[in-house]
């Protein structure tokens, strides 16, 4: 038994030898080695018990599996495999730090001997590292034993030797065992010494642990650390100080050089002294003057020392500090940083403040958090500036991806009853690209009707756009002056074309969240064939729960006809398309597109065609930005004129 516990001790020792190293590993001994240690005393070879319950087979009472065959042999993805006397556990990947909970840790040494069985993570040992049990990947190991109750005492060796690396000049190596330790709730077994570590990183984590521990006297250290050239030192060292609450030694520091310090200082004075209002406090009031004086940024920095102390410790009673910082600034940095603070106390009070602030691209995804974060007012805020047309378009665009970061199903049906009356086409981009990402990461209802009468829509706008196309792409005589806005116009039409498709496939996808509707679309556009036709039958496949009209739009759209046969065959589907360049240009200069009735007016003018002149003349009367636009074609057309009749007199003069 004695032998049996000490080579289970030591290929524990071996693999967090070599796992705690993080990305420089030691050298360990091969999987073959180990097997022939732990075989002579009968650790490999362990008889399965029968278990009842149907997934895991890990509820046994008083036992756990060590799992310990080679690590990096690929298995099949069952959680567990059976066979007779055998079980086969799939395990998850190495951690890169060994941070898991083990066997052993201070919740199982409590339930020894009640009589209930370890209720701990399954944990494997390999000769490369730790590893922790799950049934949702499919690194694999062979049992080669089991821990009993009595024997899980064995395991604080691992977590005792890993103190020895705290003492590592490798800084991963140090990180990785604080990080074991804290995870194994054996944070005490981390020295107040470490304080003294070269890395500026190990001090700083070291701080943030010991300061949370009343058993060490690290308070001398803290305070030397106070003192430190580093403002990230001095300032995490006030933290900890002040979490302790010696007020003594935290306002020393509140005549530093660094506003930053200083309002760390004033904070954690005023925290710890327990003032009722803070913004009474002398120290909070001595630090608002000072701000008021200082220059730009100066009073910059003092905002953000604050606003980092309330991210980090702030309860209730600051919110009207918080707010009133929120509202005096709205810098990107300043803005960023409030929002992390609101997510430590969310209040409704902030909702207008961060919903202004979304249109900040550098501060937009911490908004987003908090305003998550603070919940259903939030929400409220959002879904009436989305809906206000007085709302600046520049920031409603930006709302329904904060819409839909909150993921309910209340946001999914503010974003469908959006999609279907939205009347900006970026908006309305927008609000589906939201809708997309969300029904995408959260099992969220969706109205079927709705998304498919917008799918209808889009297919529908992409065809009618391929009958204005065709006439313009199949007209070779244009002239030479006109043919660069030609190509204009076309380009133009040939880009709304693709957007129409790919709003319609994001709406497919919608529809069918778990197919790879994007492949779909991309493969319509290969150059080969075989791809092609398979991408077909999958789309015909998948739209088949959808309307008639959209699998017959569909259909038309993906099969491999000339854009002038797909017109043709969808002339009952679609407005009555246009014959000729003429018919085209008159339909083009009544679009709802400003871009695109502005180069059809260019491109008529240009072409100076006196069929199109009344049309031109009353987009422009309905229009005026597009004036210029027509005097320019016109000019070039002018100039086009005087240039062949000047030719001509040349030649007659010539000609003599």
């Amino acid at each position: 038994m004695k032998a049996r516990q000490a080579a289970l001790v030591v290929a524990g020792k071996q693999a967090l030898t070599a796992q705690v190293g993080g990305r420089q590993r030691l050298e360990a001994e091969p999987a073959k080695s180990l097997e022939s240690r732990l075989q002579p005393d009968g650790i490999h070879r362990s008889r399965q018990r029968r278990d009842a319950h149907p997934i895991t087979g890990l509820h046994r009472r008083g036992q756990l599996y060590a799992i310990g065959k080679g690590a990096g042999e690929l298995r099949k993805p069952n959680s567990v495999r059976r066979s007779p006397g055998w079980a086969i556990i799939h395990l998850g990947p190495s951690l890169p730090i060994a941070s898991c909970d083990l066997p052993g840790d201070v919740r199982a040494v409590a339930r020894r001997g009640t009589g209930d069985p370890l209720n701990v993570p399954l944990f494997g040992l390999a000769p490369h590292g730790v590893y922790r049990a799950s049934h949702r990947h499919r690194w694999s190991g062979d049992v080669i034993g089991e821990i009993r109750r009595d024997r899980c005492v064995e395991i604080h060796a691992f977590l005792l030797d890993s103190a020895r690396h705290l003492s590592s000049s490798n800084v991963n190596r140090v990180s990785a065992a604080m990080d074991l330790l804290v995870d194994s709730n054996r944070a005490r077994l981390i020295p107040a010494l470490i304080l003294y570590h070269d890395s500026e990183e190990l001090v700083l984590k070291g701080l943030d642990i010991i300061s949370r521990i009343d058993e060490q006297d690290w308070r001398p250290h803290a305070q030397r650390l106070s003192q430190s050239k580093s403002v990230v030192v001095r300032t995490a060292a006030l933290r900890a100080l002040g979490r302790a609450c010696e007020a003594d030694l935290v306002r020393d520091a509140l005549d530093d050089e660094s506003p930053e310090v200083r309002a760390h200082a004033a904070f954690q004075l005023a925290r710890c002294e327990g003032s009722a209002q803070p913004t009474e406090h002398p120290a909070i009031v001595q630090l608002l003057q000072d701000a008021a004086v200082a220059s730009a940024e100066d009073r910059v920095q003092m905002r953000l020392g604050l606003l980092k102390a309330l991210r980090e410790d702030a309860d209730e009673r600051w919110v009207e500090v918080l707010l009133g910082v929120a509202e005096s600034d709205r810098s990107p940095r300043v803005v960023d940083a409030v929002a992390h603070a609101v997510m430590r106390v969310p209040d409704p009070r902030f909702v207008d403040v961060l919903v202004r602030s979304l249109d900040l691209r550098d501060a937009r995804a911490a908004v987003r958090d908090a305003l998550v974060r603070i919940g259903t007012p939030a929400m409220d805020a959002l879904s009436d500036k989305l809906m206000d047309p007085q709302t600046p378009l520049l920031l409603r665009r930006q709302i329904p991806a904060a819409i839909a970061s909150f993921g309910t199903q209340r946001a999914a049906d503010l974003l469908t009853q959006q999609l279907s009356r939205e009347t900006d086409g970026l908006l309305r981009y927008r609000v589906l690209r939201g809708l997309s990402r969300l029904v995408s990461d959260r099992a969220v209802h969706i109205d079927k009707a709705v998304i498919e009468a917008e799918l209808e829509r889009n297919l529908v706008e992409h065809l009618r756009l391929m009958s204005l196309l065709v006439p313009l792409d199949e007209d070779e005589d244009v002239p030479m002056g006109a043919q660069g806005s030609d190509m204009l116009l076309t380009g133009l039409l040939r880009d709304k074309m693709g957007q129409a498709a790919e709003r319609a496939f994001r709406l497919f996808k919608i529809l069918h969240p778990h197919e790879d509707v994007r492949s779909i679309h991309v493969a319509l556009g290969s150059p080969n064939a075989r791809t092609r036709a398979h991408a077909q039958e999958f789309l015909d496949a998948l739209a088949v729960d959808c309307t008639e009209r959209c699998r017959t739009l569909f259909r038309i759209i993906a099969d491999d006809l000339t854009l002038r046969d797909k017109v043709r065959r969808a002339e009952a589907l679609i407005p009555e398309p246009p014959k000729d360049r003429v018919e085209a240009l008159r339909l083009l200069l009544k679009d709802n597109d400003p871009s695109v009735v502005a180069l059809a007016t260019y491109h008529a003018t240009a072409l100076d065609v006196a069929e199109v002149g009344d049309d031109v003349a009353s987009a422009v009367t309905v229009r005026p930005a597009l004036r210029n636009a027509a005097e320019i074609g016109a000019a070039e057309a002018s100039v086009r004129a005087t240039s062949a009749e000047m030719g001509e007199v040349a030649q007659e003069v010539a000609d003599g």
